[in-house]
C-alpha cells in the first residue's frame, strides 16, 4: 500500500526521487551542518516514524485513513532540494569543463523529465473560464443525448469540471471515489480480491481510473447496473480497444479525450 501511495504522490516527478536520494547523499558527505539540519535530519526522522511502513500503514487502515496516506510524502521537500542541490554541486565543481558539462546534464535532465507548463497555466479565454474541450464534450453529448439527464462514466480529475458546467452530465462515479479510493492493487490477487467486494461503482473505477482491464463482462454489468449510456477516457489505446470489446462505440473526440456510447441501450 505505501509503495503505491508513494508513487500516487510523485505521479509525474518519480524520475526526481533517484536525483533527490544523491543530492541527499551529497549533503551528508559534504553538506554544512545548517544543511544537513534542513535537508538530511527530517528525512531521517520521517522514515522512522511517518514513513514506517510497519508503523503508519496499520494505524492508517484502522481509523480510515489509507486513502490519503500519499498525502504523507508531499512533506519531501523534493523540487526545491533539486534546485538547491544542484546549485550547490555545480558551486563545488572548479574544473570549467566540469562545470560545463553538469549544466548540459542539468538541461538534458530537465528536458526529458521537467513537463512544460504553458499549457497547464494557460489563462482560458471563453466566458465560462473552464477548459475549451469541457464545453466541446458537453456540447457532443447534448448533440446525442439532448437536454435531458445523461449518465456517464469518466475518471479523469480535469473532466470533475462537466458536471460544474452543466449538471445534466451525471458523472456515476462520485467526486470522492476518485480522489480518495486507493484499492490494493499490487498484485494478481489483491485485484481479485478488490473485485469480489467491489461493487458497481468501484469496478467502473477500477477501470477507468486505475487501468484494470478486467473481464468485459463484469465491466458490462456495472455499466448496466449503473445506467451508463456514455463513457469519457484520455487517449489510451489500450483501454479504447477494451471498450469497444465491451459494447461500446466511439462517438467522437477532443485533443485529449475519447468520447464513447454504449452501441445498445445498457440498462440492468
Amino acid at each position: 500500500m505505501t509503495l503505491q501511495a508513494f508513487s500516487d504522490a510523485f505521479d509525474g516527478l518519480m524520475l526526481f526521487i533517484p536525483v533527490y536520494g544523491l543530492l541527499l547523499l551529497f549533503f551528508l558527505f559534504f553538506g554544512t551542518k545548517e544543511e544537513k539540519r534542513v535537508f538530511v535530519y527530517p528525512v531521517v526522522f520521517l522514515c522512522l516514524t511517518l514513513y514506517n511502513p510497519l508503523l503508519v500503514a496499520p494505524i492508517a487502515d484502522k481509523i480510515g485513513l489509507a486513502a490519503r496516506i500519499r498525502r504523507i510524502y508531499w512533506l519531501l521537500p523534493v523540487v526545491l532540494l533539486l534546485a538547491y542541490g544542484l546549485v550547490r554541486v555545480f558551486d563545488r565543481l572548479h574544473s570549467k569543463v566540469l562545470k560545463s558539462f553538469f549544466l548540459v546534464l542539468c538541461f538534458l535532465f530537465i528536458a526529458y523529465a521537467g513537463q512544460d507548463m504553458r499549457t497547464a497555466f494557460a489563462p482560458v479565454e471563453n466566458e465560462y473560464k473552464i477548459s475549451d474541450e469541457i464545453i466541446a464534450l458537453d456540447d457532443m453529448l447534448n448533440e446525442d443525448g439532448g437536454t435531458e439527464t445523461k449518465r456517464a462514466a469518466y475518471a479523469d480529475l480535469r473532466l470533475l469540471e462537466l458536471r460544474q458546467y452543466d449538471p445534466s452530465v451525471r458523472n456515476v462515479i462520485t467526486r470522492n471515489r476518485l480522489l480518495y479510493w486507493n484499492p490494493d492493487l499490487s498484485s494478481v490477487e489483491a485485484v481479485e480480491d478488490c473485485l469480489t467486494e467491489a461493487n458497481a461503482t468501484e469496478i467502473l473505477t477500477l477501470v477507468l481510473r486505475f487501468d484494470q482491464l478486467i473481464d468485459p463482462e463484469i465491466f458490462q454489468g456495472a455499466l448496466a447496473e449503473k445506467e451508463v449510456s456514455y463513457v469519457i477516457i484520455e487517449e489510451n489505446a489500450d483501454k479504447a480497444a477494451y471498450l469497444e470489446k465491451c459494447g461500446m462505440e466511439i462517438l467522437n473526440r477532443t485533443e485529449s479525450f475519447l468520447l464513447y456510447k454504449a452501441s445498445r441501450p445498457v440498462s440492468p
